[in-house]
């Protein structure tokens, strides 16, 4: 039966009988099909269109373990909206007793989500859904002090700052945050341009007609592929150390 085209008052049969809530697993499920619903006792849950309730979410698992994310709604003070609480764990598998959480016990700990396997697209995913039920929930500052952007903005807004030192200021703030030394930033950063520059030169040797498109990049206008090669060879001269140091080997 579907929650949503049903003839009986699920507010008020749910006002008499507490539903049972599962957990929500988003490494087989799709979250978009889930909604966030306030019934009239005040109560606000996520719930799909079976009627199945839910009160938490499992973002990733393996063979031993499962990482949750448990979730109430707190009745509202002033704004009318509930205030999600999560709560994120660390599950066994085999016996559910929790292994690490981010509150609570002399266990607490942080969970990181360094990757996709430990859930990171699942968490990024959570947030949105949340973001879905604006007129539900409430966010508190979240909204204001925080913003999902993509790499290419970030690098859009370095590119707009009128001054090196304002570049700099930008980058050294990321550090912080970030808690990375900006001397790591700045070797990751040089290891990644000089990928990019093997490439070109691998592509310079090898492949059909890259001289020609290496010369329209860079307008060059005089005759020959000497001059091409005059040119790379000038702006990265490192390269003749790599080679000779991989001819040694």
């Amino acid at each position: 039966m579907n929650v949503k085209d049903s003839a009986y008052n699920w507010d008020e049969i749910y006002e008499v009988d507490k539903p049972t809530f599962s957990l929500f697993d988003m490494t087989q499920s799709d979250i978009d099909n889930l909604y966030i619903k306030k019934f009239h006792s005040g109560n606000c849950f996520v719930i799909d269109n079976r009627g199945s309730y839910y009160n938490g979410f499992i973002l990733s698992k393996n063979s031993r373990n499962r990482t949750e994310c448990r979730i109430d709604f707190f009745p509202p003070k002033t704004t009318g909206k509930h205030t999600p609480r999560p709560l994120f764990q660390i599950v066994k598998i085999d016996d559910g007793s929790i292994k690490e959480s981010n509150q609570g016990n002399d266990r607490t700990r942080r969970i990181p989500f360094q990757e996709d396997k430990d859930g990171r697209e699942n968490f990024w995913k959570l947030i949105q859904f949340l973001l879905r039920f604006k007129d539900i929930v409430d966010y508190g500052e979240f909204e204001e002090k925080f913003e999902i952007v993509s790499k290419d903005s970030v690098i859009q807004r370095l590119k707009n700052k009128p001054t090196t030192e304002d570049k700099k200021a930008e980058i050294a703030e990321y550090s912080e945050k970030l808690q990375i030394p900006a001397s790591e930033m700045a070797s990751y950063l040089e290891m990644n341009d000089r990928i990019i520059t093997l490439q070109e030169f691998d592509n310079l040797l090898n492949q059909n007609n890259y001289i020609a498109t290496y010369r329209q990049k860079y307008q060059i206008v005089k005759d020959g592929d000497e001059a091409v090669w005059h040119h790379f060879l000038k702006k990265h001269p490192w390269v003749f150390w790599v080679k000779s140091k991989l001819e040694v080997h």
